[in-house]
């Protein structure tokens, strides 16, 4: 509703997309599934939850408004309803990291290990790590290019993880369509 709301008094027409219908899921406030037994992210937790959803991600669906009343949020790949509790838990995890401001990818990963119902797609982590690409790219000591570009492809392949259920690639292979990715990869050949 929020977002229907903006876009007609913005661009004067009403949105009728999965996104706006409350039919998709928001990417952008990706979870770790409760059931998942996987870490979400290399080198992260050992041993994991039980459950067997490897690799499970839990998003809200709805609006903002709706996601904040509850709502419906499920497992992309199990399906799995998360309680009334998971989205308490999720929506303190995700407050918590929105505090911090990470000043390097190591920091990033840190915060990550540290709140491990944080998936890697979220806002806030992708945020971290643009910030970070972001400062590399205009220091001028020896071996930060590299680093840059390291953070720059890190948020190239998150984004594209993301968008590419909803503009997948033509052939099934390579970015996904969506204008955003030509500016980030505008940024990492910078």
């Amino acid at each position: 509703a929020a977002r229907r709301r903006v876009l007609e008094e913005t661009y004067g027409f009403t949105c009728s997309c999965p996104a706006c219908r409350g039919d998709a899921p928001d990417r952008s406030r990706a979870f770790t599934c409760p059931s998942s037994s996987s870490p979400p992210l290399e080198g992260g937790r050992e041993g994991g939850r039980e459950g067997g959803c490897e690799g499970g991600v839990v998003c809200p669906f709805g609006d903002e408004e709706e996601q904040e009343g509850g709502g419906r949020w499920e497992c992309l790949r199990c399906g799995r309803r998360a309680t009334e509790g998971e989205i308490k838990a999720f929506c303190a995890a995700e407050e918590s990291v929105l505090e911090e401001d990470p000043v390097g990818i190591e920091e990033v990963d840190a915060l990550l290990r540290a709140t491990p119902l944080l998936h890697r797609s979220h806002f806030a982590v992708l945020n971290g790590v643009e910030t970070v690409a972001h400062e590399l790219a205009r220091d001028p000591s020896p071996g930060a290019a590299a680093e840059a570009v390291m953070a720059w492809e890190r948020v190239l392949s998150t984004v594209n993880e993301g968008l590419s259920h909803f503009f997948p690639p033509k052939g099934g292979k390579g970015h996904a369509h969506h204008p955003e990715l030509a500016v980030l990869l505008d940024r990492l050949a910078q």
